[in-house]
């Protein structure tokens, strides 16, 4: 039977033969794999088993080199018993295969190139790692078949061991059916000795049916080592922000670099400050607190646990001002190009509150309304339960604690931003509502009555005087959620924004009244807890 162009092609490892040109060329390096016509395996060597190993097409190490063992030199008396690594001093796996009683092969990749690069084990056979920015960085996929790693962590390992990787591949091709070689009798043998590589193709027809094989293997040189670390270069790079207008009107910008800034020991002196402050627009705090699984907002503070913490001066409600130094040593490359991102011409000055805490080592509190509605709530939690051994809102559940923790002033006119905060309020002061404490503290529960008439008895009861006021504020949060966040808006959510008040208002304004009235609720009811224990006698 003649067989086809592409079928010849198969048989002669054409595909294969180019692939190991570009084995070293693509983001990902195949450093294991394993099924019925190939096998892949690598292996690290030292610069002086180079020489020697590029000699022959063999493999250096197989499947079976993986488990260390203890070997005895010499005989009776005079034997040395030694514990070994590894087989061969200076060639070592860099992925492990063990054989199991049955199923697959079980894959790793060693431990010291885990170690070296902190690799922990993600989803599907990931290995991932965090970069300084709390961002996750997908480095090696592993399986029972495959095991790729990408390239650039892979040389920086390399680099640190000064020790090169070798990729060995063994294929086998057969032409089920056939009985004579389809290839002509100059294209059956092919041998390659090259300063990287080492292989050879062969193929024959005397056995049952025609056979070619490729084997080898291909080397990939370690860069030179660096006398840095690789893996914190990025921290090295600084970027600029704009410091000032010139004469002309246009952005002056200057490094955040801190050693090459103005201080108070005299160093640079015609440089900016390190204390210059830098302007930004808002919204550049939105990646943070849209993200509270990997970043904090708090007064004064956003953070990256445990990677990075800078200081800011967000008590103002349009713009975010950062001292320049600041940007450079506390903020990583990458996140610094985020903040240069919302970067803006300088516009006023430092708030009362960044002044008394920067320069005058004075404690201030924060005056955005977020700040301050945490601290509000966080003191009226403890104060109710230390004064009536109960809390007024159930703990978030584990999945609403971020609710708290985003809870923020949206920094544009945003319908989404606002349907956002509306469910995050009526989760924190509605939804958490611990109906069980109301009902038996007001002993009579009454068919179908809801979470905030329980709690308007409960302060009637007790002649609160703001009940009124403090049941308007929960109210108004639940229909603007009900109206709005959690069904379409229509007439009921126009209506209930009107009676605010806030009809045509954006939401920053709505967010923030809505949160200045539940202060005022907090506060009150945590200043007057002792009254609300008991009935007063009639």
């Amino acid at each position: 039977m003649t067989l086809s162009a592409d079928q010849v092609a198969r048989f002669a490892q054409t595909a294969r033969r180019s692939a190991i040109d570009l084995l070293f060329e693509q983001s990902w390096v195949t450093l294991y794999r394993r099924d019925e016509e190939e096998a892949w395996f690598s292996g690290l060597l030292a610069p002086d088993q180079v020489s020697e190993a590029l000699r022959d097409i063999s493999w250096d190490l197989h499947w079976g080199d993986m488990r260390p063992s203890i070997v005895v030199y010499g005989s009776g008396l005079d034997a040395r018993v030694e514990y070994e690594r590894f087989h061969d001093e200076g060639i070592e796996p860099i992925v492990i295969v063990r054989e199991r009683g049955k199923g697959p092969f079980f894959v790793e990749l060693a431990e010291d190139i885990r170690l070296y690069l902190n690799l922990y084990p993600g989803e599907d056979g990931a290995l991932i790692r965090h970069g300084m920015s709390g961002e996750t960085e997908v480095v090696a996929m592993v399986d029972a078949h495959e095991v790729r790693i990408r390239k650039g962590p892979l040389l920086q390992y390399l680099s640190a061991r000064q020790m090169y990787l070798a990729v060995y591949f063994d294929h086998v091709v057969t032409l089920e059916g056939e009985a004579s070689n389809p290839l002509q009798e100059v294209e059956r043998y092919v041998d390659v000795r090259e300063p990287d590589r080492s292989w050879g193709f062969g193929s024959l027809d005397d056995i049952r049916e025609p056979l070619s094989r490729l084997c080898g293997k291909r080397l990939l040189a370690p860069p030179p080592r660096s006398r840095t670390d690789d893996r914190d270069e990025e921290d090295d790079r600084c970027a600029s922000f704009i410091i000032r207008e010139d004469h002309l009107g246009r952005p002056v910008e200057h490094s955040a670099d801190p050693k090459a800034l103005a201080n108070l020991f005299e160093a640079n002196p015609d440089a900016p400050d390190y204390l210059t402050p830098i302007y930004f627009r808002r919204d550049v705090l939105d990646r943070y607190f849209h993200n509270p699984g990997r970043y904090e907002v708090s007064d004064g503070v956003v953070r990256c646990d445990p990677h990075w913490v800078l200081r800011m001066d967000d008590d103002h409600r349009e713009r975010v001002v950062v001292f320049l130094g600041d940007l450079g040593r506390d903020l990583p490359y990458t996140e610094q190009l985020h903040w240069r991102a919302h970067n803006i011409l300088p516009d006023g000055g430092l708030s009362v509150t960044a002044r008394m805490r920067s320069f005058n080592a004075q404690f201030a509190d924060g005056e955005q309304p977020e700040h301050r509605f945490k601290f509000a709530y966080r003191r009226f939690c403890d104060r109710w339960l230390d004064v009536h051994g109960w809390p007024l809102f159930r703990p978030l559940a584990s999945g609403d604690e971020h609710l708290l923790t985003k809870l923020h002033v949206p920094t544009s006119d945003n319908p989404a931003e606002l349907d956002a905060q509306l469910l995050g309020l009526a989760k924190i002061l509605i939804d958490s509502l611990n109906d069980g404490a109301l009902d038996a503290q007001l002993g009579e529960v009454e068919a179908g009555e809801r979470s905030l008439g329980k709690l308007q008895r409960f302060l009637d009861a007790r002649a609160y005087l703001h009940a009124a006021r403090d049941l308007a504020t929960l109210r108004a949060i639940q229909s603007l959620r009900s109206t709005g966040a959690a069904h379409g808006r229509g007439a009921g959510h126009i209506k209930a924004l009107r009676r605010l008040g806030l009809g045509d208002k954006p939401a920053q304004a709505i967010v923030t009244t809505l949160i200045e009235q539940a202060i005022l609720m907090l506060n009150g009811l945590a200043d007057t807890a002792d009254d609300l224990v008991a009935v007063p006698a009639r």
